[in-house]
């Protein structure tokens, strides 16, 4: 049985070269924006939608017709330049974006990528957010930027950063507005596998960074950097990901290999890469004393931007269960991460900073990491960092206070 694909356009669209396209390699069925009975399929295949998402008329019907995304791909067709239509698409639940002018053929490659992709997305873990959750906008965002980023990755597509850089703005927002912990509580109960891991880094790193005071556009650069930090996963098998025994040491040495599949793949796909970004998501596996990988960097050779991910990163992970662990309660995690500060792995200043927020969360009554307390900021004497290379000295001066 073929692969098969609707394709949603406006009405006076001439949607014919697409389709011939289209029928070359899937079977294809055209839905009319007027149609309303063809809505109801549009959450049972792969779906393309084309319609001028500039037009308010249009979006209402999408609003009052378009299904929930279900276990198949979506693609929305946007503008170029219409940063606003990129939002839309994934509050409409966009696994890609196909941009205009369309050329047939590339649209046929990226839906059949696509559908090829999305059988494996199943296996890192994407949930289904409810709208009515807390958070559940820009959880529903977040995701679907990480959908379009593995099918990228897998596929060997161009990819929008722009795309990345809105999900940070919204889920700092949301953060600020709602907090950490009812933010994360929603991505553990909707999601698993990769999909919850990178949310939940994103999560610890945004609510970590508003507490340190750091200024909302280096949290919104942290929380592209952490969405995007394991998107080199989707090259190593599912099997392997999710194995329940101790790894052989040749499958280490394949999942050590994520962060470079991944720093390849964005570094190829940004225009003008960002380079603290880039080096954040090659990076967050290093050690302060060079034990880790994939370069083995020593001290001042890792950025701040990468130590901020790195202890993020090892809090998400502790904190959520895997096939071979339970979830640890915070206590636990801070065992652990003072232990590797300790042994010199990662920074100290950061992991008492992570310590205090957790303890003034449990002394408060409150939860860890809610905003919107600003520690550090105010033991700084309000001297706010102006980029992310001035944390550390900003910390130290909230701890000698504190003293």
């Amino acid at each position: 049985m073929a692969d098969f694909v609707r394709l949603l356009h406006d009405d006076d669209a001439d949607v014919a070269s697409v389709v011939a396209a289209l029928k070359r390699r899937l079977s294809v069925e055209t839905v009319a924006l007027s149609n309303d009975h063809g809505f109801a399929g549009l959450a049972e295949a792969a779906t393309i939608v084309d319609v001028d998402l500039s037009c308010e008329r249009t979006l209402r019907r999408l609003r009052g017709l378009l299904p929930q995304r279900g276990e198949h791909p979506r693609l929305i067709v946007v503008d170029r330049t219409a940063r606003a239509e990129r939002i839309q698409a994934g509050v409409f639940g966009a696994t890609g974006l196909l941009v205009r002018p369309l050329v047939p053929e590339e649209v046929a490659e990226r839906a059949l990528a696509a559908i090829w992709a999305g059988r494996a997305e199943a296996g890192f873990g994407r949930g289904r957010t409810p709208m009515d959750a807390p958070g559940a906008q820009s959880i529903l965002v977040a995701e679907e930027t990480l959908a379009e980023l593995f099918s990228a990755c897998v596929a060997g597509d161009d990819w929008d950063p722009h795309r990345l850089e809105a999900s940070g703005v919204e889920v700092t927002h949301a953060i600020a507005e709602i907090g950490f912990e009812a933010w994360m509580d929603t991505v553990r109960r909707h999601h698993g596998g990769t999909y919850r891991h990178s949310l939940l880094v994103t999560g610890v790193a945004v609510g970590f960074g508003t507490e340190l005071g750091m200024a909302r556009a280096d949290v919104e650069r942290l929380a592209c950097a952490a969405l995007a930090h394991d998107v080199g996963k989707v090259r190593v098998p599912i099997d392997v990901l999710d194995k329940p025994a101790r790894l052989t040491a040749e499958e280490y040495e394949l999942v050590k290999r994520h962060s470079e599949w991944g720093w390849w793949f964005l570094a190829g796909a940004c225009r003008r890469p960002d380079p603290d970004f880039l080096d954040a998501v090659l990076h967050h596996h290093e050690a302060l004393d060079g034990s880790g990988y994939p370069h083995g960097l020593v001290g001042a050779e890792i950025s701040d931007l990468t130590r901020v991910l790195t202890i993020c990163d090892v809090y998400a992970a502790l904190s959520e269960p895997r096939p071979y662990k339970e979830a640890m309660r915070p206590p636990q995690i801070m065992e652990i991460l003072n232990d590797m500060a300790r042994q010199g792995k990662v920074e100290t200043a950061l992991v008492r900073a992570v310590g205090w927020i957790v303890a003034e969360g449990r002394a408060s009554g409150s939860s860890p990491l809610a905003p919107p307390r600003r520690l550090f900021a105010q033991a700084a004497h309000r001297a706010r960092p102006a980029s992310t290379t001035s944390l550390i000295e900003t910390i130290a001066k909230a701890e000698s206070t504190r003293r």
